[in-house]
């Protein structure tokens, strides 16, 4: 069980901050939520709030990747294959199951998407895919910031400065 003030990973969400622990009811019964405020607010989720059930918790949440787990993955991005799915629709359907799976791993192979040469990609990446991929990459760096301890916008520096060294 988490408590209050930790940091965790929803899997949509991303980054969130356990606010609270109260009990509701929404209709279901009194329950036990736990109360979710995005880690860092932006624009389109500065009026985030995520009630969730204590008992869903494994099927949502995790704990952030730590430091280690960070730099090791970081540094294997040059040899990491990128995501790709020649199939546009297809392509749309399997970035948003790894999204819904909330693999890190996964998300950071269709991440490096949005940093291959156009030119070099079978197809070229549509607005609506672009819109999606820069979604993910918001919540991977997120992610690589607690870790990392450095703010999000931070992030695309710090794994250029560490894989081009």
């Amino acid at each position: 069980m988490f408590s209050i003030n930790d940091c965790v990973v929803h899997k949509t969400a991303g980054v969130c901050i356990i606010n609270n622990i109260v009990y509701c009811d929404f209709g279901n019964g009194k329950q036990e939520y736990y109360y979710l405020l995005p880690k860092y607010p932006t624009t389109t989720n500065k009026s985030l709030e995520i009630y969730l059930p204590v008992d869903k918790e494994t099927n949502f949440i995790r704990k952030p990747i730590d430091k280690d787990t960070a730099e090791l993955i970081i540094k294997s991005f040059p040899q990491m294959d990128i995501f790709w799915v020649n199939d546009s629709k297809a392509r749309k359907a399997k970035i948003e199951e790894i999204w819904h799976s909330g693999n890190f791993v996964e998300l950071c192979r269709v991440v490096k998407l949005l940093y291959k040469n156009q030119e070099e990609l079978p197809r070229p990446i549509s607005p609506t895919e672009r819109v999606m991929l820069n979604k993910i990459r918001n919540h991977v760096f997120d992610e690589f910031a607690i870790a990392l301890d450095i703010m999000p916008e931070n992030v695309e520096n710090y794994i250029n400065n560490h894989v081009l060294n």
